[in-house]
């Protein structure tokens, strides 16, 4: 049969909310698929489900190759879906023990919508939360790639979360974690033991199937969700028991008397944490199974745009083969109404825009700011400006049209799978720079222009200094060892800016040292007062960095040896490694924070000489660190302003650009002024000075509006 150039997609009725659905005639996968469409209405009533089943898969390669049957014409379709369709009816089956086949009603996309329509595409997209949530059940399809291992997979990942609801672990409810933390016969021994039960669970997390932008969508919201492969299927209801007792348990080292097999099956299910597919189902069980409280929450503004952050958060380890799915992939959850648009001509960024414009949309919280701050104030970070995180030239490459103030999802999702993703730093470390808008009335702190952000805030300091680091990061050099040698000569000019702002400064604006500060500020660590702990954090890092660059040194001088006693005498000037504990102490502490924590210097050096982490026995501290800093893709530039001030802030940040405080942001953003009060957003930096409301505080107790500035951001 030739391929005809016929469509076999009758138009759709818009306006009735039409849909097709697919019948398979052919009983047996051996036979080559025949198919016939028919249309229907998407009219769920009473909350009951339809009869019909859709379908949830990775599309893989646009390669149309498969050639199937479809209203009597060939047509083509890609190999995912055509392995799919061999095998959804027998799992139908299998899930309606009794009902009669000609039944069997089924929705894929790839089929099911006319992929060649944009505007049919855009509108069936609007009806796809509907759609899923109908459905009487949803087939997810693992694919057909290793049917044996991943039939297995099934079974251990079913095995496991019967054990775990025995045990009593269920959403929401740790079950007997008393008697799982007292007693672990039951990971030491038997098949939970086992390190190849765990190897086979990791398998199923790291199915490129729970990867995809879409499928979040349709994981959460289906009614009931079958995963499956060709041998085997798993319903998807098992599974919180399963994610339960694995945070309830996430953290706990094993006992030095258990097997070694036992110690190794539970490294083992670290994996597992570790796995892509891990977090994204995590967050989709949470999703689907909010409690009454928690939906009503979500449907007020506050909650609206916590969904809108934490979504836009999940998106970016996920992937989209149309950078609009970013978007588009999640209107059916992000609780406000976005139109899809997937005409061609219609650049990506419109999309994004979109997502800005329902978070603006949204009405700001009723609660007056300084009740919300309280004394030195902890909002949320996805209240208010938590877009412009998201976004930034400084950190991104933005085609010549779109805004600055646009979230760059894909630079987001690149960074993110690259393991070298920028990270905001938890409001529980970085409390909110300002939020201060008494007085303002009715004003909307935020509006949308055309293409024209108009947000007010203060500008607070001017970058008069950066320090260029050369980047990190899978995929930014050729070989392995090429990224080797950047990481360390990126934390060799670490070491480098330590010396030099410290040699300019022996106090830092603020009053504490100069070495704390800069310190303070590589390690993404705005605690306001030194404390024992404190120290011995901000030391290590130090440590750390000098150890990294000894070994850099000797990379790239043909292993010549070069110790931390040559670092110390060459770049800091002290004569004998003896003095190295009183140098610490006395440019970190100064004299009132001893005071304060009832210590003395001589006390303080006696800590440090018989510490483990100064004797260079832990080096823990400094790979967490990496995370948070010297991994950043985004903030790797540190920088100093014309008054003294240090920071961090994006890569493409210049002399000359501003540090300003924005109504709403939990961190300070750096904007490029391109003439008449119009800016650039360059992206958000940290500056310690300003991370616990110090410019809020210049506003008190008056109004402050006076000081306030429009910004037009493009």
């Amino acid at each position: 049969m030739s391929l005809s150039s016929r469509s076999p997609h009758t138009p759709l009725d818009e306006s009735r909310r039409e849909i097709r659905l697919l019948s398979i005639k052919t009983d047996s996968p051996e036979k080559q698929i025949e198919c016939e469409l028919h249309i229907t209405r998407l009219e769920p009533e009473d909350d009951r489900p339809l009869p019909f089943t859709a379908l949830s898969y990775v599309w893989g390669p646009p390669n149309f190759t498969e050639a199937i049957v479809l209203n009597g014409e060939e047509f083509l379709i890609t190999p995912a879906l055509h392995a799919a369709l061999r095998y959804v009816r027998k799992h139908w089956r299998d899930a309606f023990p009794g009902r009669d086949e000609a039944e069997f009603r089924l929705w894929a996309d790839g089929i099911c919508i006319n992929q060649r329509d944009q505007q049919e595409r855009s509108s069936q997209v609007q009806l796809m939360s509907t759609l899923f949530a109908s459905a009487e059940l949803v087939i997810g399809w693992l694919g057909a790639e290793n049917p044996l291992r991943m039939a297995l997979s099934l079974s251990s990942v079913l095995f496991l979360s019967k054990g775990f609801a025995r045990m009593g672990f269920r959403h929401g409810h740790r079950g007997d974690i008393q008697f799982a933390l007292r007693d672990f016969e039951w990971i030491t021994a038997g098949p939970y033991a086992s390190p190849l039960l765990w190897d086979s669970v990791a398998y199923f997390f790291d199915s490129p199937y729970w990867t995809r932008i879409w499928i979040f969508q349709e994981t959460v919201l289906a009614r009931k969700l079958l995963v499956v492969c060709p041998l085997a299927a798993l319903d998807f209801s098992v599974l919180p028991a399963f994610f339960s007792a694995i945070q309830a348990l996430d953290g706990i080292d094993p006992d030095p008397n258990w097997t070694k097999e036992a110690r190794e099956a539970w490294s083992r299910r670290v994996r597992v944490l570790s796995a892509e597919g891990y977090a994204a189902i995590a967050s989709g069980i949470c999703l689907a199974q909010e409690d009454d409280d928690t939906k009503a929450y979500l449907m007020s503004p506050e909650g609206k745009k916590r969904r809108l952050w934490d979504l836009g958060e999940i998106a970016f380890a996920l992937n989209a083969s149309d950078p609009k799915d970013f978007v588009y992939g999640l209107t059916g959850l992000l609780g406000v109404k976005i139109i899809p648009d997937y005409n061609p001509m219609v650049p990506s960024w419109v999309a994004w825009m979109d997502y800005v414009k329902a978070w603006v949309s949204l009405p700001e919280w009723d609660v007056p700011w300084w009740e919300v701050l309280g004394e030195f104030g902890s909002v949320t970070k996805y209240c208010h400006l938590s877009f412009l995180l998201l976004s930034g030239r400084g950190l991104f490459e933005y085609p010549d049209d779109c805004p600055s103030w646009v979230p760059h999802f894909v630079g987001m999702s690149e960074s993110r799978r690259a393991r070298t993703a920028f990270t905001v730093p938890s409001i529980q470390q970085l409390l909110p720079a300002d939020t201060g808008m008494r007085g303002l009335g009715d004003f909307s702190p935020h509006r949308i222009l055309g293409n024209t952000l108009i947000t007010r805030g203060l500008v607070v300091q001017r970058i008069s200094r950066t320090f260029p680091l050369p980047p990190v990061g899978v995929g930014d050099w050729e070989t392995e060892e090429e990224d080797t040698l950047a990481r360390g000569e990126r934390k060799t000019r670490l070491l480098d800016f330590i010396v030099n702002f410290t040699s300019r400064y022996p106090r830092y604006v603020t009053g504490i040292t100069a070495l704390n500060a800069v310190v303070s500020v590589l390690s993404a660590d705005f605690t306001p007062s030194m404390s024992i702990l404190v120290f011995r954090n901000r030391v290590t890092l130090l440590m750390e960095i000098m150890e990294a660059c000894c070994i850099h040194h000797m990379n790239t001088h043909h292993g010549l040896p070069y110790d931390l006693w040559s670092i110390v005498r060459s770049k800091f000037g002290l004569h004998y490694l003896a003095e190295l504990p009183g140098w610490l102490v006395s440019n970190f502490w100064t004299v009132s924070d001893m005071q304060r924590e009832g210590l003395n210097e001589q006390a303080l050096i006696y800590f440090v000489e018989g510490s483990s982490w100064f004797k260079g026995t832990e080096s823990q501290w400094w790979a967490n660190t990496e995370h948070t800093f010297v991994r950043d893709i985004g903030l790797s530039i540190p920088f100093e302003t014309e008054d003294g001030y240090v920071g961090v802030c994006p890569h493409g940040s210049q002399v000359g650009d501003l540090v300003c405080v924005l109504y709403g942001g939990v961190v300070p953003f750096v904007l490029r002024p391109v003439g008449d009060g119009n800016y650039i957003n360059v992206g958000w930096c940290t500056l310690l000075g300003f991370m616990t409301g110090e410019a809020a505080q210049t506003m008190l107790p008056g109004d402050g509006t006076s000081d306030l500035q429009v910004f037009n951001i493009f």
